[in-house]
């Protein structure tokens, strides 16, 4: 009997089939898209091999983009292979496989996406995932020893029939949350005289409205001056500073002293002045070595330490992974399992300590260390990065940036069996002219971990003493003030966003809502977007032009929001602005996870979906949109009232190739009685100023129509391109009895309508008609 394995990704594949032929014997020999061992035969997928179908793959009118339809709501979603490189080639390979098969282990990544991964694989080739021959392989690290336990622990797939729902409800949701609203603020967007896509998306506009935020409350600080007082005492064994105790009832609602004279007031009283030491402390404090990392850590120091972008150090750390080096990456636990610490952690240890990097700490290093993140509570699908039990001569394929992230996963992992840091942290109080000062100092005692050196900085931020010891002093001992120093300080703006500090946010987005309840769901949820999502929605968002780079002060460059980005924002914020912060996707995952969990159905998250949808669009299309992108350079006329109506206002408006023209502002996108007058730069010109607009002549114009005898030749000017032609006058929109006559200026033969419509362009630019298709973009909105 055949037992075909399917796995994410072919390195996993040839990870699988490398235990399966050491377990059961027998070579691993390569086919078509698959690994034979024996009986069994693993294939595997490349990421998603199928993707929903697109919106006119349901409904062909639904190709052209019109607010008329929206909500799009397929009555049934549909899977298509994925339209890049040999996809299609692959996925018929794989059906056959599957196809064939006696009996199917499902070896996805182990999370919600992967699950759906590969069930799309088997329900796509006439299989049913759930059925009694279906095993689930759950894999948090590709290296011999876990996936032999894995196989030994196979479930059915079943089981997972619930987190499989999870995934397929977020894809379907996501797909009519993005179409619908990036069509409505698109469409509404046209209407205001902008030219972009505003793609919206569930996590991704949320993630744009944190940047555009902050970029804001960066542009509109205004640093305020705030003062303090430093002075030197002078005791007999030794001079120490300390800094003023500014009282409570003179600073503001920070703690801050705005006062300056009442600083100063201070500094000269003090001056010079003899005092007492009220009370002195010396406290033994120590600090355990970091939780290892989840992924959202792990960027977050990349970016910091080396200037990685978050999709870089992505990329490498799925590299350790089908290398055999690193565990599992897009992980959201920061804890490890007692499996490891109990039966592999010797064997990790050795294999480190056998690279020269590391053999050097080894001899300061307790194994029987047992720290905090040993704790199987705290780990459900996936445990912390850590190095797995690998062979020396693997990591030589390792490339150099693949080197230095393993360099920080391992030191990592070497600092949970290492001492404690630990230092006297030493306080003082002391009193001179009626007022009080602190003193502080600190006395390294043991380095513990931090001699790894760049595990992590955060002991640095979090330092609260001065460096150095006081002097030895007792209650009542007399000083002398030697020196004192006014400090005048000012508030900084906060920093933009680093590719770090930005997937930090996302992952703690609770920092960022008020509502206590949405602050809960939110940590429960570990921010918004997943582990495994929030590099690319960066890069997409730069890739779009929402998001900029600059130099930054360190190595990571700073994140900022472009002048569309705002706009976008502007945009949905003014029918939608739920839409832009985090509440939606906190609202979102704690349903999913309630799927997942087998506590709520897909058809009712759908449904509320579809029932909001429906609202926001009417609300949006009511208030009118918001124009996203930069404006068109303004044509000689734009702002002179419309000669056809008398009511709206000529306005510049442009195609999506960027030819202009002027338009009546009465337009609107859904009433076909209202205004559609437009006036166009003669010949087809594009350019911006151009003075001939609608006075433009030809020689016929004005004379008889040479068909119908009764009407006169006009000139007008196409829409799709701006370019003329000469009519007949008599033509009304909507009419049976019309007079079809068209003279273009290039052939000067005549054209003729049909139907008593107006022909157009298939590659028009917004119609005044209400409807746009754009392009040949097979990109959905």
């Amino acid at each position: 009997m055949t037992t075909v394995w399917i796995a994410e990704k072919e390195s996993a594949a040839q990870a699988i089939a490398n235990t399966l032929a050491k377990l059961y014997g027998g070579t691993p020999r390569k086919g078509q898209y698959c690994i034979a061992v024996g009986e069994h035969v693993v294939t595997y997928a490349r990421g998603h091999l199928y993707e929903l179908a697109q919106a006119h793959d349901y409904n062909k009118d639904w190709k052209s983009w019109s607010l008329d339809p929206l909500p799009l709501i397929p009555k049934q979603f549909a899977l298509f292979p994925r339209r890049d490189g040999n996809i299609r080639q692959q996925v018929s390979a794989v059906k056959d496989i599957v196809r064939r098969a006696d009996n199917l282990v499902s070896a996805g990544d182990a999370a919600r996406e992967g699950q759906l991964i590969v069930d799309n694989v088997i329900r796509e080739a006439g299989r049913d995932p759930f059925a009694s021959n279906v095993k689930r392989l759950w894999l948090s690290s590709m290296a011999d020893k876990d996936i032999r336990n894995a196989i030994a622990s196979m479930k059915p797939n079943a089981d997972y029939g619930d987190l499989s729902d999870a995934a397929t409800t977020r894809s379907h949701a996501d797909w009519i949350h993005g179409i619908n609203m990036s069509r409505c603020f698109t469409l509404l967007s046209q209407d205001a005289g902008g030219r972009e896509v505003v793609r919206v998306g569930r996590v991704k506009t949320p993630t744009l409205g944190l940047v555009v935020s902050r970029d804001r409350e960066i542009a509109n600080f205004k640093p305020t001056d705030h003062f303090g007082v430093t002075v030197t005492f002078d005791h007999e064994n030794g001079s120490f500073d300390a800094n003023w105790n500014i009282p409570g009832d003179i600073v503001d609602q920070n703690g801050r002293l705005l006062d300056r004279s009442k600083a100063a007031d201070v500094a000269e009283r003090v001056k010079g002045a003899r005092g007492k030491i009220l009370t002195t402390e010396s406290e033994k404090k120590s600090k355990a070595a970091p939780l290892p990392f989840n992924l959202s850590a792990l960027q977050t120091e990349m970016s910091k330490r080396h200037g990685f972008s978050a999709q870089k150090t992505l990329d490498l750390a799925q590299g350790l992974y089908e290398k055999r080096a690193a565990t599992y990456p897009r992980t959201d636990s920061r804890y490890l399992p007692d499996s490891i610490y109990r039966d592999e952690r010797n064997d990790i240890l050795s294999a480190l300590g056998s690279l020269s990097s590391y053999s050097g700490f080894m001899e300061n290093l307790n194994s029987r260390i047992r720290h905090a993140a040993w704790n199987d509570s705290k780990v459900s699908d996936h445990h912390a990065i850590v190095p797995t039990v690998f062979n020396p001569s693997d990591l030589d394929s390792l490339t150099d940036d693949e080197a230095v992230l393993f360099d920080v996963i391992a030191r990592s992992f070497l600092g949970l069996f290492m001492p404690d840091q630990k230092w006297l942290a030493m306080t003082a109080i002391v009193e001179a002219a009626d007022e009080t000062f602190r003193a502080t100092g600190r006395v390294p005692i043991d380095a513990g971990w931090t001699v790894l050196r760049g595990v992590t900085d955060s002991d640095d931020d979090e330092k609260k003493e001065n460096d150095g010891a006081l002097p030895d002093m007792h209650r009542n001992d007399r000083v002398t003030a030697s020196k004192s120093e006014l400090k005048a300080k000012q508030t900084e703006p906060p920093s933009p966003f680093t590719d770090g500090t930005l997937i930090h946010a996302m992952a703690n987005a609770q920092n960022f809502v008020k509502d206590p309840a949405i602050r809960r769901q939110l940590k429960e949820v570990e921010g918004i977007g997943t582990e495994a999502t929030r590099a690319g929605l960066i890069e997409e968002l730069l890739k779009d032009g929402s998001f900029r780079k600059e130099r930054g002060n360190g190595k990571a460059q700073w994140i900022r929001a472009t002048q569309k980005g705002v706009d976008v924002i502007d945009a949905i914020n003014k029918t939608a602005p739920s839409y832009t912060s985090v509440e939606l996707t906190a609202l979102w995952e704690s349903r999913l996870s309630n799927i997942a969990a087998g506590k709520e159905s897909m058809g009712d998250f759908m449904s509320d979906l579809a029932a909001a949808l429906r609202t926001t669009i009417s609300e949006a299309k009511s208030k009118g949109g918001v124009r996203v992108g930069a404006q068109t350079e303004t044509l000689e006329g734009d702002g002179k009232p419309c000669p056809k109506c008398g009511e709206g206002t000529m306005r510049t408006r442009s195609t999506r190739d960027k030819r202009v023209f002027l338009g009546c502002d009465a337009w609107k996108r859904d009433d076909p009685n209202s205004c559609s007058h437009s006036e166009w730069p003669d010949s087809g010109s594009s350019r911006p100023g151009s003075k001939s607009g609608s006075t433009a002549t030809h020689p016929k114009a004005g004379t008889a129509c040479p068909k119908c005898g009764n009407g006169k030749l006009k000139l007008r000017h196409r829409k799709s391109d701006g370019k003329p032609f000469l009519s007949c006058d008599s033509w009304k929109p909507g009419s049976d009895d019309n007079c079809s006559y068209i003279e273009n200026f290039e052939t000067k033969s005549p054209a003729r309508r049909s139907g008593g419509t107006r022909r157009s362009s298939a590659h028009s630019a917004p119609k005044k008609s209400g409807s746009w298709s754009p392009g040949r973009s097979r990109k959905r909105g």
